[in-house]
């Protein structure tokens, strides 16, 4: 199964917009600098959607994705909802992390609080709650933010191949390596503007 998250244009994998690729660092308070609305595709057929959205709050940086993906189950559809949160400062620094995962009644929240020298994990499900520690990932990686900002400036440097480790809190915080490949320059139109674009594959 494959899903692939599209954003302005169809046809193309993935498209980063020179002018609107990377939210800006500035203090102020619940500033919106990201809000993208993505189609979820199951080979060329709409099955939900994706939200992206970055918010600054004081000296935090929140990033946020959701995702409602619907399935055709025997004689269902059947629906699942995926949301996920990071927070960090605005330097990078982590400070949590958040997945939840909810299909028909059943909900799991994972949640992560990075300490100075270790990470509070806690499970809920339900009624169930189940808090316990573990070390800190011991390989080199990137906050959401850092990362979009190191793409940004790997592309005006003219790379053509881009790699960097972040972690996720769906994936339980494994650190995973993710490479770029540029294919070649595109314009999209975006509210009614022509905007120069890089094509990546990934």
């Amino acid at each position: 199964m494959r899903i692939l998250a599209l954003e302005f244009h169809p046809a193309v994998p993935l498209i980063v917009a020179a002018s609107l690729a990377g939210p800006c660092l500035a203090a102020d308070k619940n500033v919106v600098a990201l809000d993208r609305w993505y189609t979820a595709l199951l080979g060329s057929k709409p099955v939900g959607w994706v939200h992206a959205t970055v918010i600054h709050t004081g000296r935090a940086i929140e990033t946020k994705e959701e995702m409602s993906i619907t399935l055709r189950r025997g004689e269902h559809d059947v629906t699942t909802m995926l949301a996920e949160r990071f927070i960090e400062t605005v330097d990078g620094k982590p400070l949590a992390a958040s997945s939840t995962m909810q299909l028909a009644n059943r909900k799991i929240t994972q949640s992560y609080q990075f300490e100075s020298d270790r990470i509070v994990h806690t499970t809920v499900q339900g009624d169930r709650r189940h808090t316990q520690t573990r070390p800190l990932p011991q390989e080199d990686w990137m906050t959401p933010v850092v990362a979009e900002q190191y793409l940004r400036r790997q592309l005006e440097a003219g790379a053509m191949k881009i790699s960097y480790r972040t972690i996720s809190a769906a994936t339980g915080l494994t650190v995973i390596e993710t490479t770029h490949t540029v294919k070649g320059k595109a314009t999209i139109e975006v509210l009614g503007k022509i905007i120069p674009a890089t094509q990546l594959s990934t």
